[in-house]
C-alpha cells in the first residue's frame, strides 16, 4: 500500500487563511504584470484578426466569418470592442488579414486602445484560470499546494504573455481545468447534478477551441483513474446513463453556442476537405442522410483547421528547419521556456510519485491528459509554439504542486523553494513572450533553440517606432514578422535586400534565423520571403536587439565586403 496523501493538514487555521491570502497577493501579482504586458506589447501576429472577429461575432450573430477557431473566446475579448467598433461588416467572409486591415482602417484612432481593451479581458480569463488551478489544488492538497500552484503557473512568463494576448490558446487551458475538476467531482459522487454540470462545460469547451474535442476521449479514460469515495458505488448501468445524458448536453451547449447556425445537416451535405474528416465520411457513407448534431460552422471549421494541419509547415528546433515537424519539439518547448524553479518543481514531483510518496491514481488523472495533449501535438506537422500545449503546462503544474503536501519535510522545503525559485522568470518583465530559462542560455540564447510564437510572433513594433524617433532614422529596411502594417505606427520603411548592402536594417529574429513567411514592402504591397533569405544578418553582430525580437544592424561598406570574403572561402 503506498503512503499517499489526498487532503493534508492545513497547520492551523491562520496557517490556512495566510496561504490563501499569499494566493491571491499571487493573482494579483499576475494580473498586474499582465496588464502591463498589455499595454506595452504591439499587436501580435494572430491577435490582428481575432479581436475584429470576436466584435463581428457579437455585431452579426454569424460564426462562419473564420472557422478556423470556435467563437467563444474571441467573442469574450470582443465583447467591450463590439460597442466601440464601426468596422463596415464584409457581405461574406474574407481572408483573416483583411479583418485586422479593415478594423485598423475603421478605427485609425484608436485601434491600439481597442486591441487593449480586448487583452484586458484575456488578462480577467487567464486570473480566473489561476484561481481555478489554486483552488482545486487547495481542495486536493491544501492551502500551500494553492499557493504554489498559484505561483508556478499564474506567474510563469508564459501564462503572463499568452495569458494577455487575444488568441484561443488561454481558453484552451482554461477548458481543461473547467472540465476536468467537474469530471473528478462527478466521479467522486455520479450525481445527476454534476453529470449536467460536467456536461454544460465540456460543451462550452467545444466552443472554445478545437484542441478541447480531446477531452471526449480523455473524460472518458480519466474516468477510470478519478478517486472514489468510499460511499456505496452507483450501478453501472446508472453511472453510464448519467454520462450519456452528460455528452448529450454538450452538444446541445454547443449547438447554443452557434445558435444552432446550419445544426442537424445531414453528412451527406457537406464539401469536407481535409483527410482525417473525409476518411470519417466515408465511414459513415451508410448514415450519411442522418443530421448531423453539430453547428455547421464548427465542423466546418475543424475541417479546415485539420486540412491546415495536414499540411507541412516550417518548423524549428535547436537551428534545425524541416516541414514534417520534431518528436521531441514540445519537451524541448517546455524545457527551455519554463523557469528553472519549476522544471526543478516538475522533476522532484515525478521522483515522489515514483517513490509513491504521492497518490499514483490521482497523478494519472492530472498528468495524463498533459501527456496525451503533447503526445498528440508532437504527431502534427505544425509546430509553432509552446501555447498549443498550455493546457498540459497547467495540469503539470497542478500535479506537482501536491509536492508540499507528503508528510516529508525534505520534499515539502523542495517544493515550496522550487516554486520561489521559478518567480526568477519575472526577471524577463515585460518581455514575457520572448523569455527562456538558461538552460536555453536565456532571451538571447533562445533564438538558438525555438522562434515563431515562442520568440518573436510581431510583439515589438511599438519599441522598434520609439527606437527609431530616438535615434532620428529617416529611412530604415525592414522585415517584420507580424500582420500590422508598420506605417501604422509611424514607420517609414522599405524592403532589405536579399543580399547584404549598407544601410540601417530592422529584422526580425524569426527571419534572422531563417524563417520563410511574408513581409510588406513598404509601398503598400507584400511579398513572400524564401528559408534563410535573410539569414546572412547572423553574420553582423547587431547595434540593438529590441525586445529580443528586433535586430538592428548598421553595416558599412566594410561590414559588407568582409561578408562578401567569408563568403567566397566558404
Amino acid at each position: 500500500m503506498s503512503s499517499t496523501v489526498s487532503a493534508p493538514p492545513s497547520g492551523g487555521v491562520m496557517t490556512e487563511r495566510r496561504w490563501k491570502a499569499a494566493t491571491w497577493l499571487v493573482i494579483a501579482l499576475q494580473v498586474a504584470f499582465s496588464i502591463h504586458f498589455a499595454a506595452t506589447a504591439s499587436v501580435t501576429h494572430d491577435e490582428y484578426w481575432h479581436l475584429p472577429i470576436g466584435a463581428m461575432h457579437w455585431r452579426t450573430a454569424r460564426f462562419d466569418w473564420e472557422p478556423l477557431n470556435p467563437p467563444l473566446v474571441r467573442m469574450w475579448a470582443g465583447l467591450p470592442v463590439a460597442f466601440l467598433d464601426g468596422t463596415p461588416v464584409p457581405e461574406k467572409p474574407i481572408p483573416p488579414g483583411e479583418y485586422g486591415d479593415r478594423f485598423v482602417a475603421a478605427n485609425r484612432e484608436r485601434f491600439q486602445s481597442l486591441y487593449f481593451y480586448g487583452r484586458l479581458m484575456m488578462v480577467a480569463l487567464s486570473a480566473v484560470t489561476t484561481l481555478l488551478i489554486a483552488r482545486w489544488a487547495g481542495l486536493l492538497f491544501g492551502a500551500a499546494a494553492g499557493t504554489v500552484a498559484a505561483i508556478t503557473w499564474g506567474l510563469s512568463p508564459t501564462t503572463i504573455a499568452h495569458g494577455s494576448l487575444v488568441t484561443t490558446d488561454m481558453g484552451a487551458a482554461l477548458a481543461f481545468i473547467a472540465v476536468l475538476w467537474p469530471l473528478e467531482r462527478f466521479a467522486a459522487s455520479p450525481t445527476w447534478g454534476r453529470a449536467l454540470g460536467w456536461g454544460s462545460l465540456l460543451g462550452l469547451a467545444q466552443a472554445m477551441k478545437y484542441t478541447c474535442i480531446l477531452l471526449y476521449p480523455l473524460s472518458l479514460a480519466c474516468w477510470w483513474f478519478a478517486p472514489r469515495q468510499d460511499s456505496p458505488p452507483q450501478a453501472p448501468r446508472t453511472v453510464a446513463t448519467r454520462l450519456l445524458a452528460g455528452i448529450a448536453l454538450s452538444l446541445l451547449v454547443l449547438n447554443t453556442a452557434y445558435l444552432f447556425e446550419g445544426s442537424f445537416r445531414p453528412l451527406s451535405s457537406y464539401a469536407l476537405r481535409s483527410q482525417s474528416l473525409k476518411t470519417i465520411q466515408n465511414v459513415f457513407q451508410p448514415l450519411s442522410g442522418l443530421p448531423v448534431p453539430l453547428p455547421a460552422a464548427w465542423l466546418t471549421g475543424l475541417d479546415e483547421q485539420r486540412l491546415v494541419m495536414e499540411q507541412q509547415h516550417p518548423v524549428y528546433l535547436d537551428g534545425v528547419w524541416n516541414v514534417t515537424g520534431f518528436p521531441d519539439y514540445y519537451l524541448k518547448a517546455i524545457l527551455y521556456k519554463t523557469p528553472l524553479g519549476t522544471l526543478a518543481l516538475f522533476l522532484i514531483a515525478l521522483i515522489a510519485i515514483v517513490l509513491r510518496r504521492l497518490e499514483l491514481r490521482r497523478a494519472v488523472f492530472l498528468v495524463g491528459p498533459a501527456a496525451a495533449l503533447i503526445t498528440l501535438a508532437s504527431s502534427e506537422g505544425m509546430q509553432l509554439g509552446v501555447r498549443y500545449v498550455l493546457p498540459s503546462l497547467a495540469l503539470m503544474t497542478l500535479a506537482a504542486a501536491a509536492l508540499v503536501s507528503v508528510p516529508v519535510r525534505w520534499l515539502k522545503i523542495a517544493g515550496l523553494g522550487c516554486a520561489f525559485a521559478s518567480l526568477a522568470g519575472l526577471w524577463s518583465h515585460p518581455y514575457e513572450l520572448a523569455s527562456f530559462n538558461l538552460i536555453a542560455g536565456g532571451p538571447d540564447g533562445g533564438r538558438y533553440h525555438l522562434v515563431d510564437s515562442n520568440l518573436d510572433w510581431g510583439q515589438d513594433l511599438k519599441t522598434l517606432a520609439d527606437y527609431i524617433r530616438r535615434e532620428k532614422i529617416d529611412d530604415i529596411g525592414l522585415a517584420y514578422f507580424g500582420t500590422a502594417d508598420p506605417a501604422f505606427f509611424g514607420i517609414k520603411f522599405h524592403e532589405p535586400p536579399s543580399r547584404p548592402q549598407p544601410g540601417v536594417y530592422a529584422i526580425s529574429v524569426n527571419f534572422v534565423m531563417g524563417r520563410p513567411h511574408v513581409i510588406l514592402d513598404g509601398k503598400g504591397g507584400s511579398r513572400a520571403v524564401n528559408i534563410h533569405e535573410f539569414s546572412y544578418f547572423q553574420f553582423f553582430e547587431p547595434v540593438a536587439r529590441l525586445g529580443h525580437s528586433i535586430d538592428v544592424y548598421r553595416l558599412s561598406e566594410s561590414d559588407v565586403a568582409e561578408w562578401e570574403r567569408a563568403a567566397s572561402q566558404r
